[in-house]
């Protein structure tokens, strides 16, 4: 494991989708972390694959009439221009896999929380079954409602 950056969360892709649907749970905390991002409090870090999933997210929600196409595609639009810095999953894939096998969870997540300890530092999720089966064995897993930064202290 890595030194600890302050500085540095990994966020999965539920915690994006707070940052432009209303109607998810939690919000208003995915939505200080975004804005904090802006403010260069933090740096957002994700996996390269982040983005694909945000997009498969959004189709399934077009799909399932929660979101209107125009919606979804200014969505991806704008987390596309946030600059987010990205790893790059070959670089995670073997440390992703170990933890997927031991903790009996997906690859997917398993990449996510990887990054967070590649990086030293604590991945943020709104996805609750996520959160809930692996808080207890993975201390860097926050859950995003949780999530408060105040002059550069948690």
């Amino acid at each position: 494991m890595r030194q600890k950056l302050d500085r540095n969360l990994v966020v999965d892709a539920s915690v994006s989708l707070k940052w432009y649907i209303d109607d998810e749970e939690c919000v208003n905390s995915a939505r200080k972390l975004l804005k904090d991002y802006g403010d260069g409090k933090i740096i957002i870090r994700v996996p390269d694959f982040f983005f694909v999933e945000i997009g498969n997210v959004l189709n399934v929600a077009v799909m399932r009439k929660r979101l209107k196409e125009k919606d979804a595609i200014e969505f991806l639009e704008n987390v596309l221009k946030l600059g987010i810095t990205t790893v790059s999953c070959s670089e995670l894939l073997t440390s992703a896999w170990k933890i997927a096998r031991a903790n009996e969870c997906s690859i997917y997540d398993s990449v996510y929380v990887a990054e967070a300890y590649l990086l030293g530092c604590d991945l943020y999720t709104g996805d609750k079954r996520l959160y809930n089966a692996l808080r207890a064995k993975i201390p860097l897993i926050k859950w995003i409602g949780d999530y408060e930064w105040e002059n550069g202290n948690k």
